[in-house]
């Protein structure tokens, strides 16, 4: 392990498994992440606008959406640009293996010290002889004290002299010596490569173990590192997709509402209601019709307003706002669809709310019937001086005309009350014709004709000269 090169080596079958499974769990934790974000802001949506709460809250929720967006949006932002400063990995220094790999290969073995102690015996070993033989050897007398003797010639035996000991003696000694200085020479340069190597691998420990502490080093970790970052930003941009699109569908909400209501004030204005804030103070003047001397509403708008008000189901606006939106609120939630976006089953809520007026009179509450009684009584103040006296028709004689019989009775009222006066008008025991109009005044008129009157009795009635003219 201390030799392998820290490098990326072709993968093995068992490494591909390893990668794969790796990779297959980051994938999962990826989409667990996104999912829980996905649910908690779901979750967020179905408590903080539940159809108990409302939307009350609406406005609070957007607010911390869009702060927490613009933090993703942040981050986001410092991710990519960590990601695109970041070079490739660079390449891993490998010199302290290489010096290993040097002191191993330089470590000597066994043959070569041993051919090393016996090169050095025999290169000492003729030296040392050498000189252990000359300090053995007899010393010479000086000059001039020679003394001659005679000599006496001996017969010779033919063949060599013995080699004494003492003549061996100092090769053997220069032998022991030579090769206890190899010995030495070779445990020197052995120990020496040793701890050469020694160092070197300890060196390479500490390098690996340092490495290993940092992540593996290399670029395997480098590679990690940048999957790392890589996987946190594609978290933060689900994450970021994800307050968007609810961003998205709350203000599509929003929008929903607000047109919703601007649809029903559109229909109130065309029936001449104009809302306001407070139930008790819509302007109802263009309902009613400016008043004549002729025609006056029996109940001023502001008391009218009043009573539709007091007779409503629920008469606090933020009381019926929330069961508006309760019953109008959808059944898979917020994240399926929003409230009150179907006109029909707003109006039909709406007539709900107001269905107690039908079987209420005017004059059981005590401030309407006295508003009413009021507007009666300013009528008759102010119709008499419009009105002519009422005239009977005259025969010739001055004698009241009986004519023949009644005519027709006729009711001109405005197309749009068709749905509420034509019942009355079915049940009335007077044969009635209906006339519709498209005045948007809520005025009824009631005209009876009578058969059998001419014009010059109508004109002595008057007291004007009489024309006879064809009945």
């Amino acid at each position: 392990m201390l030799l392998a090169p820290q490098v990326t080596a072709p993968p093995t079958r068992g490494a591909h498994a390893s990668l794969d499974d790796a990779l297959g769990a980051a994938r999962q934790a990826e989409a667990a992440a996104a999912q829980e974000v996905r649910g908690t802001l779901r979750a967020l949506l179905d408590g903080a606008l539940g159809s108990d709460t409302g939307l009350r809250r609406l406005p609070e929720v957007e607010q911390g959406l869009r702060h927490w967006r613009a933090r993703l949006a942040d981050q986001l932002k410092d991710d990519q640009a960590l990601i695109a400063r970041a070079e490739a990995p660079p390449a891993v220094d490998e010199s302290d293996r290489e010096v290993v790999e040097r002191a191993l290969s330089g470590l000597p073995t066994r043959g070569a010290l041993v051919r090393v102690a016996l090169a050095a015996t025999l290169g000492l070993s003729l030296p040392l002889g050498m000189l252990f033989s000359a300090a053995q050897a007899p010393s010479a007398p000086p000059p001039g004290l020679t003394l001659s003797a005679p000599t006496l010639a001996a017969p010779t035996t033919a063949g060599a002299a013995p080699i004494t000991l003492a003549e061996v003696g100092p090769w053997l000694i220069a032998a022991a010596v030579a090769a206890l200085a190899a010995a030495g020479i070779a445990y020197w340069a052995g120990r020496s490569a040793r701890a050469e190597a020694a160092e070197a691998l300890t060196a390479r420990r500490d390098t690996l173990a340092d490495r290993a502490a940092r992540g593996g080093g290399g670029a395997t970790g480098e590679e990690a590192d940048r999957l790392l970052r890589l996987r946190t930003l594609r978290a933060r941009r689900d994450a970021l997709t994800a307050a968007e699109e609810l961003l998205t569908r709350l203000q599509a909400i929003r929008h929903a509402v607000l047109g919703s209501r601007d649809a029903a004030r559109q229909r109130l204005v065309e029936l001449g209601v104009s809302p306001q804030p407070d139930p008790l103070a819509d302007d109802l003047r263009a309902l009613c019709g400016e008043p004549t001397l002729l025609h006056l509403p029996l109940l001023e708008p502001r008391p009218l307003a009043r009573w539709i008000s007091r007779g409503r189901l629920a008469v606090e606006p933020e009381v019926w706002a929330d069961r508006l939106l309760r019953d109008t609120w959808p059944v898979a939630g917020l994240g399926e669809d929003a409230p009150a976006a179907d006109l029909d089953q707003l109006y039909a809520l709406g007539e709900a709310q107001v269905a107690p007026l039908r079987d209420r009179s005017l004059f059981e509450d005590p401030e309407a019937a006295e508003a009413a009684a009021e507007a009666v009584r300013r009528f008759a103040q102010r119709a008499g001086s419009a009105l002519e006296r009422p005239i009977e028709p005259l025969d010739p004689h001055g004698d009241p005309a009986p004519g023949l019989r009644a005519g027709a009775l006729l009711v001109i009222a405005p197309l749009r009350g068709r749905g509420v006066l034509e019942e009355p008008v079915r049940r009335s025991p007077w044969a009635t014709q209906l006339l519709w109009t498209q005045g948007g005044a809520p005025r009824v008129q009631i005209l009876r004709t009578w058969e059998g009157h001419t014009l010059a009795e109508l004109r002595r009635a008057l007291g004007l000269p009489a024309e006879e003219v064809a009945p």
